[in-house]
C-alpha cells in the first residue's frame, strides 16, 4: 500500500472498554496494514493514558487538535457529515476515493466484523478514506502479534497509577492471592434484560467457592463495583474495595491473580492487559472450578 489511506472511526463505541477494545483491534490492524488510524472520539479519555509519542505510533491521531472544545467540535462535524457521505458517495465522484461502512451495535446479522475478511481489505486497497461507525470491528488474528504494541499504548497516567499500585498493595498485604471481583450493576439492570444483575448473595458464594479452590492460600478480595458496596454482605471474607474510579478499577482488576464477574468487556480488557485468568459467572448459580478461570482474548 504505496498510498497514504485514512480509516476515521466517526462514532463513539460506547462506555471506556467498549472504546479501548475497539481501538485496539485497529492499533493492531493498522500497524500491519499501514494506515493513518483517526480516533477522535478517544480524546476526553486521552488524559487517563500516557501515549507513545514512537514512531511505531505515529499513524494513530486521536485528536484533531490540543484544545478540547475545538476537537469535540470537529468530532461533531466529522460524525454528521459521516452521515451525509453514507448516502450519496455511491452516487458522487467522491465514491472513487470515499466508503462509508455501518454497524450498528446491536447489528444482529453478524457476531463481528472481521477487518482480515476480503471485503475490508479491498476497500482498504480502493479507498483513500474509509469511514466507519460501529464497534463490532475486529482483528483477531493480528491482535496476539501486536499485543505488546497494544499494552504500552494504554499506559495508566500519573497519579492513576499510583493510585491503583497502592490499591493493589493494600490487595497483596498479608495475602498469598488476590482475586479481583467486578461486580456490575447500574446499566446492567437493563442490558440483556438484567440477566447479569447478580445479587450480593451470588457473588459471596463464588468468591467462597474461589476460596475453597485455594483452600492451602491466604486468599484476599479486591471488590470492584459502579455501585456502593454493602460490606454486611461480604462479613467473613476477606475484602478490600477499588476506589471506585472507573479507570482505577479497571487497572485494578489487570493487577489480580485471577478476576471473576459478570460478562463484560471491561473484564475481558482487564484479563487481556494484565494477562490475569477470568471467570465469567454466566447464570447464578453457577459453580466455579479452577478449569473455568481463562485469559480471555478481547
Amino acid at each position: 500500500m504505496n498510498e497514504k489511506r485514512y480509516v476515521i472511526l466517526a462514532d463513539k463505541s460506547g462506555q471506556l472498554a467498549n472504546q479501548i477494545v475497539r481501538l485496539s483491534h485497529f492499533i493492531a490492524h493498522s500497524a500491519e496494514h499501514k494506515y493513518i488510524l483517526y480516533n477522535t472520539s478517544f480524546q476526553p479519555l486521552l488524559q487517563y493514558f500516557v501515549i507513545p509519542k514512537s514512531e511505531e505510533y505515529a499513524h494513530i491521531r486521536l485528536k484533531h487538535s490540543s484544545n478540547k472544545k475545538l476537537n469535540a467540535f470537529l468530532f461533531k462535524i466529522v460524525r454528521k457529515s459521516s452521515s451525509v457521505l453514507q448516502k450519496i458517495s455511491r452516487k458522487s465522484p467522491w465514491h472513487e476515493c470515499i466508503s462509508t461502512y455501518k454497524l450498528e451495535v446491536n447489528a444482529t446479522h453478524l457476531d463481528f466484523y472481521d477487518l482480515e475478511g476480503s471485503e475490508f481489505l479491498t476497500l482498504l486497497e480502493t479507498k483513500k478514506y474509509l469511514i466507519l461507525k460501529g464497534w463490532k470491528y475486529r482483528s483477531r488474528k493480528l491482535l496476539p502479534k501486536h499485543r505488546e504494541l497494544i499494552k504500552n499504548f494504554f499506559h495508566l497516567a500519573h497519579p492513576f497509577a499510583r493510585n491503583v499500585k497502592q490499591k493493589i498493595d493494600e490487595g497483596r498485604n498479608e495475602s498469598d492471592l488476590l482475586i479481583g471481583v467486578h461486580i456490575r450493576r447500574g446499566d446492567y439492570a437493563f442490558f440483556e434484560g438484567g440477566k447479569y444483575f447478580y445479587q450480593d448473595d451470588v457473588y459471596r458464594r463464588c468468591m467462597e467457592d474461589a476460596q475453597r479452590l485455594f483452600a492451602n492460600k491466604k486468599i484476599k478480595f479486591l471488590i470492584c463495583s459502579n455501585e456502593a458496596v454493602n460490606p454486611v454482605s461480604f462479613t467473613g471474607l476477606d475484602f478490600v474495595n477499588g476506589t471506585g474510579h472507573f479507570v482505577e478499577d479497571l487497572y485494578s482488576l489487570a493487577g489480580c491473580d485471577y478476576i471473576i464477574g459478570p460478562p463484560s468487556t471491561y473484564s475481558m480488557w482487564a484479563s487481556f492487559y494484565g494477562n490475569v485468568p477470568f471467570r465469567m459467572i454466566r447464570a447464578s448459580d453457577d459453580q466455579i472450578n479452577l478449569e473455568d478461570f481463562h485469559v480471555f482474548t478481547i
